[in-house]
């Protein structure tokens, strides 16, 4: 049947764009140079330093020639390059909350946080501020108390912002605001989804 034969075509492309993107892991650095700890490292039901009950999982775990600990994420995304001191990095918060997991799950403490991006392909280097680690973690205790009242009250209040552009749904949303891409789009600042006359 068609299905079957496009099922095979689309394996097909992913097994060759998996396959590209894992050999592009062994151009940034030497296999038998990789002392690896651990891989896939479960870290569900583990709680942070400042009590939010958490999950995740670190994609690789390595030590160093001089014993220290380096906890490393993958993104097949595209690098763009560092991120914008002006906004949120989600990604160095990620690393912040593994490290701190990490610790309190297992009492030893990782010194290094890397970010990997095998398409490029380039190693992000993340610095460790303290200032920073400790923001993130209120800002994460902060978020997760939120979320809780949220779903208590079963209130869920909108937050429109420059993110509703990436929403599937910003159209039909009468919250969401989205800047305009053409001459064709309403001006900025107003909904979209209230102007029905507008076309995708």
């Amino acid at each position: 049947p068609p299905s079957v034969e496009a099922n095979r075509e689309l394996k097909s492309k992913w097994l060759e764009i998996v396959s590209t993107w894992a050999k592009r892991i062994a151009l940034m650095e030497d296999p038998n140079e990789i002392d690896v700890v651990g891989t896939e490292i479960e870290l569900d039901g583990v709680t942070t330093s400042n009590g939010v009950l958490s999950t995740g999982k670190i994609d690789r775990l390595r030590r160093l020639e001089n014993g220290l600990l380096v906890i490393e994420d993958y993104k097949f995304g595209v690098w763009k390059g560092e991120p914008n001191p002006k906004f949120q990095d989600g990604y160095k918060e990620q690393q912040h909350l593994y490290l701190d997991l990490y610790f309190q799950m297992t009492g030893e403490r990782a010194s290094g946080m890397e970010i990997l991006y095998p398409r490029h392909p380039h190693r992000r280097i993340i610095d460790f501020k303290q200032a920073e680690f400790d923001q993130t973690l209120v800002n994460f205790k902060k978020a997760r108390t939120e979320l809780d009242s949220y779903t208590a009250t079963g209130v869920f209040p909108a937050k429109p912002g420059p993110l509703c552009a990436w929403c599937d749904i910003a159209r039909a949303c009468p919250a969401a605001t989205i800047k305009p891409v053409s001459e064709f789009d309403p001006p900025a600042g107003r909904p979209l989804s209230s102007m029905p006359e507008w076309k995708q």
